[in-house]
């Protein structure tokens, strides 16, 4: 690679220095954000990237062609578009280090008022929230639509992967508008209550919602959480989208012919089936659960332990 365009630089020898002599400029890395997603036509690039200006854009574009990290779609027509080439896609990994590392920075932030926000760039967003030390053992696939920017992302043998546009089978359909979708990426915003509020729409199994949020870190979940979700938060559901009732221990004699009682005396038996519950329902009732049980574990340890002594 050899840049040609008259520029300043760090004048080291050193791997780091000499890659921000290519990249570090203002603006740089922003536009080959706006590539790794797809090609783009000159005036998507000044519509994504509010604030910099046509000359400025046409500079920049410039000195990436020179350095071998874009190329014109047709040649010799600057507004035609333009994509990376080989040595620009090398850039994909570095940035998605970058993008955790501002995640992290946002979440410790006040929002700024003026901030823009854009929906072309939650895929790159959620592929770098993902974590494969975070999958489960079950292969699936959660698919996204945040105002109208359509991806998924596909676990399978504990690998995740995001890909632009709609899955074929997906197991959970997410659906929400960007200023929401990066509010929760920021951690301002807790994702039960956007799922409670419906500023975030899912349809699928209530099992599967837990695992979805483990994976992009807004969840615990996955062999690499240190924890495991509670059984009744990822427990199947019917049909009707209904928990299934708990099965009785076997040991439970009388509690068994009290319930044959009831049955009997109430014929005809038959149940209509419970009505179908939101997905948010069913996970916000599962989390409840899950805490008054474990209260009432833990005020059952102690009696046991005040007894003993």
């Amino acid at each position: 690679m050899k840049v040609t365009r008259e520029r300043r630089t760090y004048d080291q020898e050193c791997g780091l220095a000499y890659a921000l002599d290519v990249v570090g400029e203002r603006w740089t890395l922003l536009i080959i954000r706006e590539l790794l997603l797809r090609p783009r036509r000159y005036n998507e690039l000044l519509d994504a990237l509010p604030g910099i200006g046509t000359n400025l854009l046409a500079d920049r574009l410039a000195f990436l062609a020179d350095a071998g990290l874009i190329e014109p779609i047709e040649p010799g027509r600057r507004t035609a578009g333009y994509a990376l080439t080989e040595l620009g896609h090398t850039l994909h990994e570095p940035i998605l280090g970058l993008a955790r590392f501002g995640l992290h920075v946002g979440a410790n932030q006040p929002k700024r008022p003026d901030a823009v926000t854009r929906a072309s760039w939650a895929a790159l967003a959620i592929e770098a929230m993902v974590d494969d030390e975070r999958t489960s053992d079950v292969d699936e696939t959660y698919q996204f639509d945040v105002s109208g920017e359509v991806f998924h992302v596909t676990v399978a043998s504990g690998h995740a992967t995001t890909q632009a546009g709609p899955a074929t089978d997906p197991t959970l359909v997410i659906a929400t508008d960007a200023q929401t979708f990066f509010e929760l990426g920021m951690r301002r915003l807790d994702p039960i209550e956007a799922l409670v509020s419906g500023d975030v729409s899912v349809i699928g199994p209530a099992a599967a919602v837990p695992r979805c949020l483990g994976l992009i870190g807004l969840g615990m979940t996955g062999k690499g959480s240190g924890s495991t979700p509670p059984a009744s938060m990822t427990g199947a559901t019917n049909p009707s989208g209904a928990a299934k009732s708990p099965t009785p221990p076997k040991n439970d004699t009388a509690g068994a012919k009290g319930r044959a009682a009831k049955s009997a005396a109430g014929r005809p038996t038959k149940q209509r089936p419970a009505p179908a519950k939101t997905v948010a329902q069913r996970t916000v009732k599962a989390a409840t659960k899950s805490t008054a049980n474990g209260a009432a574990k833990a005020t059952a340890k102690r009696t046991v332990a005040s007894r003993q002594r």
